[in-house]
């Protein structure tokens, strides 16, 4: 059959069976095999930011573990429970003191067991000016023992304006290191 076709006519016939046959090959061979490689390079450069971002952190792992131990200091569990309320209570007296407030009522209230976390409450009642309340605030937040105030309520003293009365939780989260 092929033999009864003129050269030119042979020549298209070659022509469009290797185009077929390109297109073929491309289409189920080429393209899928290039779009693999194309995913495993994307692959690749995802695995590797992942990789130098933990190669950064390995590298500032001494920092880390110095910043940690810093950290953990004011927060670990160190004596029993009644003594670190008793310093949560002092430290908690001691800035107000420092500034100038005066407590009218200070309560702990029962602590809770996290995993290997003691979480301390502490009712807190005082009074203050607007500006040392303000101060006092600022203390117990930036305090080292890691000191959170949970909810605070401020209202007006009747006869004085100028004076606030403040109901307050206060909390410390510590680490129990017989637990970590």
């Amino acid at each position: 059959m092929i033999n009864n076709l003129k050269k030119t006519e042979r020549f298209l016939l070659t022509v469009v069976i290797c185009l077929i046959s390109c297109a073929l090959i491309y289409h189920f061979l080429a393209e899928p095999t290039l779009k693999r490689i194309k995913s495993l390079q994307n692959e690749i450069e995802i695995r590797e930011r992942v990789l130098l971002k933990s190669r950064k952190i390995l590298l500032q792992q001494d920092i880390i573990k110095e910043q940690y131990a810093s950290r953990i200091k004011g927060v670990r569990i160190a004596v029993s429970k009644e003594e670190e309320i008793a310093k949560f209570l002092k430290e908690i007296n001691k800035l107000s003191q420092k500034a100038k407030i005066k407590i009218d009522d200070i309560k702990p209230r029962e602590s809770r067991v996290l995993e290997q976390f003691n979480k301390s409450v502490v009712d807190i009642e005082f009074e203050a000016q607007q500006t040392t309340l303000a101060a006092f605030l600022y203390e117990l937040a930036m305090s080292p023992i890691g000191i959170r105030i949970e909810q605070l309520k401020i209202t007006a003293r009747h006869d004085q304006k100028k004076i606030l009365t403040c109901n307050a939780i206060i909390s410390r989260i510590l680490v129990d290191e017989n637990k970590s």
